[in-house]
């Protein structure tokens, strides 16, 4: 409560949100009193007098019109360049649509954001990206070593007349007939010191599933990979798989919405069956059914690393479950939660899970 009086002194805040019992989110329409280092500087006391940290907050969300937002702009960039920037950058593109200003300044913040050492966490989402934009990223993450988490979702491009068509034909990657699904630079997948990526509804081409191979394989920083709703050229898939096994760093692994053949998924879990250092696994809305019971009862009897596995928002039945229970998860040690809601499992099941 002290911490948000002292916040409201600074800036107009809309609300503050508890996320998780460790994380506050805050969302401010502008700055009018006060400077951007005077809100870092209080955020940084509160996290350091408690254990709850202030995550993803932006001071800038609203129209440019005042001077005010164009002040924490100013000295937003300015932080960048000078390597005093030591917040999370939250680049939400919403709104760019009804405001061009708020995209032109998120160029500018990009461009600062190439050669800057000391913002190591960025959130990018909800951006149809332009020519401009798009270089002003690319150039971005081709220069930027220093990130240490990023998260790329819901970002897209003005569809190409080839885009167009390929949308009336396949729109679960399009979110309409005017946009179509954004590439992912292959330098993303070069930062030597990342700890966590998030790839959300984007697509990735052989190169840049190549680039993720070698980093999942040779890095010893990542931790958390997760792919949801992601478009990954097939070529690369074999090389993000192969990569899996070799990993010593990844601890949680989450491929969530994608499309992969029966055949790719078997490949997955072998991976992960000889990785010895993945605990959490994801495979959420991957459309497996009972075919796939045996596959995955396999998989808990090899493993002896998984200590949660979420198979939620799949299509796994009663005779499904009885498989993985008796077969799987009453033949392995180190299993500790298994998330199976939001599948078609009905009152038969109860008796396996029971057991």
């Amino acid at each position: 409560k002290d911490t948000l009086a002292r916040l409201r002194t600074l800036a107009t805040v809309n609300c503050i949100i508890t996320g998780t019992k460790r994380e506050y989110y805050l969302c401010a329409d502008s700055v009018e009193r006060g400077s951007l280092k005077s809100i870092q500087r209080t955020i940084h006391q509160y996290s350091k007098s408690s254990k709850r940290k202030m995550m993803r907050y932006t001071f800038w969300h609203g129209r440019c019109d005042r001077s005010s937002d164009l002040h924490w702009l100013n000295e937003a960039e300015q932080s960048l360049r000078d390597d005093s920037f030591k917040t999370p950058l939250y680049v939400d593109g919403a709104g760019w649509s009804d405001d061009a200003i708020r995209e032109e300044a998120a160029e500018r913040l990009f461009g600062a954001l190439g050669k800057n050492a000391s913002a190591t966490n960025l959130i990018f989402q909800n951006a149809t990206l332009s020519d401009s934009m798009d270089q002003a990223f690319s150039q971005a993450m081709d220069r930027n070593t220093e990130l240490r988490c990023l998260t790329l979702r819901n970002l897209s491009r003005p569809a190409t007349l080839n885009g167009a068509a390929n949308a009336n034909n396949n729109n679960h990657h399009h979110r309409n007939q005017n946009t179509e699904t954004y590439v992912v630079p292959a330098s993303v997948c070069l930062k030597p010191h990342l700890e966590s990526l998030t790839l959300s509804k984007v697509s990735m081409t052989e190169q840049t599933c190549r680039n993720l191979g070698q980093m999942i394989r040779d890095s010893t920083s990542l931790t958390s990979l997760t792919l949801d709703s992601v478009q990954i050229a097939r070529e690369g898939l074999v090389s993000i798989l192969a990569a899996i096994i070799m990993s010593h760093s990844l601890k949680t692994l989450k491929l969530n919405n994608v499309e992969w053949s029966k055949r790719d998924i078997q490949r997955l879990l072998l991976a992960v069956s000889f990785n010895r250092a993945i605990t959490k696994l994801n495979l959420e809305g991957m459309r497996l059914d009972a075919s796939d019971a045996q596959e995955l009862a396999n998989f808990l009897q090899r493993n002896k690393t998984v200590t949660e596995l979420s198979l939620r928002k799949n299509c796994l039945t009663a005779e499904a479950l009885r498989v993985l229970v008796s077969q799987g998860v009453l033949h392995n040690s180190t299993l500790r939660k298994l998330f199976v809601s939001r599948n078609p499992l009905g009152d038969p099941s109860a008796p396996h899970l029971v057991h």
